[in-house]
């Protein structure tokens, strides 16, 4: 997947935390969550790239989901670095992010999936911010594409100025209005929208962003690498992009009644487009579960669909 590639003038972290003040006069409190299950072979490189950060106001808790390989023995060996850690069954990512969230106490909060990093220096750029901007509510930056060996493939630039219709349909234009691992938050502002949506598997970060977006207007953009994410074939970007297709649908149908006249009809001819796509989607989807009668039934939608425009 392509979105923008890297503007001038994006910075690493580093090249803006070493120009920063020194890190013992920031303030700003930061709660960073990760949430795991089956993820050992990434997760030791995503806890060292956390206290890699050195920031000191962090609270890092990490939420296992009752992991069955060698998890909970590389949790171990970092614990120290970690102010608190579980691991029991959950009901999936959603469901361990709020676990985490609810027991966050800064000022400031975010995640980091078990297989992405921190970009080196990327808190004491996050925390400085906050510090110099007591009345901003969030903000986000660029974010480095990694392989599974943790090779550099491309920088990802964000784009959180776009307008509602837009970021809606971010997917269509391959711009990123907003990078979940790249993304802080001030822990009242998530606290006021409500918890992540534990129904949704693929698409509850984009959800949970437009509720920010809906109530206190874009991040503030800053253009420095944040973060790095990792593509490979385990993680859930690349293995379930089609779920992460259809729940992104049922967000934009349920987001599109909200925007004004003229945006709105723009979303619709997007969603009329996409409706083929949806029922070839789903009638795969129902074959994996041997739902025969499922199947027919999103057949014969898509068909209709193709007869009736």
């Amino acid at each position: 997947m392509t979105w923008r590639v890297r503007p001038r003038g994006t910075r690493s972290a580093t090249e803006v935390s070493t120009r920063s003040k020194p890190v013992s006069l920031w303030q700003t409190q930061i709660s960073i969550v990760t949430p795991s299950f089956n993820q050992a072979a990434y997760l030791g490189l995503t806890l060292e790239s956390v206290a890699r950060q050195r920031y000191p106001h962090l609270q890092y808790i990490v939420v296992d989901g009752g992991s069955t390989d060698d998890s909970l023995e590389v949790i171990k060996r970092h614990s120290e670095g970690l102010d608190r850690w579980v691991s029991e069954p959950d009901r999936g990512q959603a469901h361990a992010l709020n676990k985490g969230f609810a027991w966050a106490r800064g000022d400031v909060v975010g995640w980091i999936n078990s297989d992405d990093l921190l970009a080196e220096g990327a808190l004491s750029v996050v925390g400085a911010f906050f510090d110099a901007n007591p009345d901003s509510i969030w903000c986000t930056g660029a974010c480095e594409l990694i392989d599974a060996e943790g090779m550099p493939l491309d920088v990802l630039a964000v784009d959180p100025g776009l307008p509602p219709a837009q970021w809606l349909l971010h997917m269509q234009h391959r711009r990123a209005a907003i990078l979940q691992p790249s993304t802080f938050w001030r822990r009242a502002a998530g606290e006021a929208v409500g918890p992540l949506r534990e129904d949704l598997h693929c698409a509850f970060d984009f959800e949970f962003f437009y509720r920010l977006r809906e109530r206190f207007g874009p991040p503030a953009q800053l253009d420095v690498v944040l973060s790095k994410f990792r593509l490979h074939d385990a993680s859930k970007t690349v293995a379930t992009h089609e779920m992460f297709l259809l729940e992104m649908l049922e967000i934009v149908r349920e987001k599109v009644r909200a925007l004004p006249v003229a945006e709105r009809a723009i979303v619709y001819e997007w969603l009329q487009q996409q409706r083929t796509r949806e029922c070839f989607l789903r009638q795969q989807i129902a074959l994996r579960h041997n739902r025969h009668l499922q199947h027919w039934q999103w057949r014969a939608r898509g068909w209709a669909h193709r007869l009736l425009g």
